[in-house]
């Protein structure tokens, strides 16, 4: 693994990106997007998860308001596996070795992660890193990498557009607001986040 990172490494600096342990992130244009390796339980694989997420964007946890500037990866609000962009030839070139995961020490996987790392899943970071895409988008456009139980992601959805509304002083702003209170889900409440959002919409509208 510590080959591999270190290859990996090379071609993420030039991008901006810094690295902690087995994780390299970057902040851009209002987003955080993190780039993690995650060891096998068995050692002879590994994972890579692609993660963003709108700096300072309240997470959607019951009775909690967790406002995350850099979260870890499990917390970010989208989240997906370098799997999502790899070609059907490229799958079939991991899955050739009957692993959970990704097979350690192959050059032609590593190669395959490395060249994909640079330009497909960049393409996709800096496509999903304006708070205008999540204004103008339908929630169906990203609910598979949303980072929640499948009953929240219209509300997660509405959360994030909220949020990007405010950030970018949309003057649709109380449409958002009035969507996202809108949406309930059953059993659970939100007051935390429910009363930040009104905050932060209140003083926007001032």
């Amino acid at each position: 693994m510590k080959k591999l990172l270190t290859e990996v490494h090379a071609s993420l600096k030039v991008l901006g990106y810094l690295k902690k342990r087995k994780s390299f992130y970057r902040n851009y244009n209002g987003f955080y997007h993190l780039i993690n390796f995650q060891s096998g339980a068995h050692g002879n694989y590994y994972f890579v998860n692609i993660a963003l997420h709108p700096i300072g964007c309240p997470n959607l946890i019951s009775d909690q308001l967790i406002l995350h500037e850099n979260p870890p990866e499990s917390s970010c609000a989208i989240r997906c596996r370098i799997d999502k962009f790899m070609s059907e030839s490229e799958l079939d070139v991991c899955r050739s070795f009957n692993l959970p995961g990704l097979p350690l020490e192959n050059g032609a996987v590593k190669k395959i992660v490395v060249e994909l790392l640079q330009t497909k899943v960049q393409a996709w970071l800096l496509s999903w890193s304006s708070y205008e895409k999540y204004i103008n988008v339908e929630c169906h456009q990203i609910s598979s990498q949303l980072n929640v139980s499948p009953l929240a992601k219209e509300k997660y959805f509405a959360l994030i557009q909220w949020f990007c509304s405010y950030k970018s002083r949309h003057l649709d702003i109380q449409k958002y607001l009035e969507k996202y209170l809108q949406i309930t889900i059953d059993g659970l409440e939100f007051k935390k986040v429910d009363t930040y959002v009104l905050a932060k919409s209140d003083v926007c509208n001032k």
